[in-house]
């Protein structure tokens, strides 16, 4: 399925592949515009499950700018979930699978049993406020069942700066997850949980992985 402009979701919306099929449905970009192939707006609230996310360049076209992401400045918190989908072939290192904007903020983000490989960006990108005022881009990632496979970057990128005591997020869950040839280059890690302030990462599988840094890096920063 051709996709020329993303897909702007401004209400409760569900996408979710017919049951019963072989294989996932996959989505292209051949817009003429740099774009994510989802976009969730402002009054956006996202389900998405049984679908495939191909980042490869077609001839002539704009490379597409990430999987599932968020309009800039947004006014409302939004919630995404994401079941059963693969992302692969975003192959620049500033192409994310699922991530959220600056001046975005999630109450909830829920990502299982799904698929990561083939990347030179970050799978999931949780790390674009960096004034260190306290302020971060979602308050609780649950990530289960996925598998992250040949990842250049991390396989997760969270981060909150500074202190607001009225806050007590980010909230990061990692269960039953397998990474494997992720994010092996110097000072790599394949979680980057910085200023996270309650993490639960059990039952996963670190293969080959983080083999320049850390498999999980978990800092606090003041």
């Amino acid at each position: 399925y051709w996709i020329n402009a993303t897909v702007a979701v401004d209400k409760y919306l569900r996408i979710q592949a017919a049951p019963g099929l072989n294989n996932r449905p996959v989505l292209r970009f051949n817009g003429s515009k740099r774009a994510a192939f989802v976009t969730i707006m402002n009054g956006g609230k996202l389900e998405i499950s049984g679908i495939a996310f191909n980042g490869e360049v077609q001839e002539g076209k704009a490379q597409t700018g990430g999987g599932i992401s968020t309009q800039q400045e947004m006014i409302t918190p939004y919630l995404l979930m994401v079941e059963n989908c693969e992302f692969y072939h975003f192959n620049e290192s500033n192409l994310m699978a699922i991530s959220g904007l600056k001046s975005t903020f999630s109450s909830e983000v829920f990502i299982r049993n799904s698929y990561f490989h083939d990347m030179s960006g970050e799978g999931i990108n949780y790390a674009s406020e960096k004034d260190d005022k306290g302020i971060y881009s979602v308050e609780r990632l649950v990530v289960e069942n996925c598998r992250f496979y040949r990842l250049l970057n991390s396989a997760l990128n969270i981060y909150r700066g500074g202190n607001d005591e009225s806050t007590s997020g980010p909230g990061v869950t990692v269960k039953n997850c397998m990474f494997e040839y992720v994010d092996n280059k110097e000072q790599g890690s394949v979680m980057r949980l910085i200023g996270v302030q309650q993490a639960d990462i059990s039952h996963c599988t670190f293969v080959n992985s983080g083999q320049g840094d850390a498999s999980s890096r978990f800092n606090e920063i003041r």
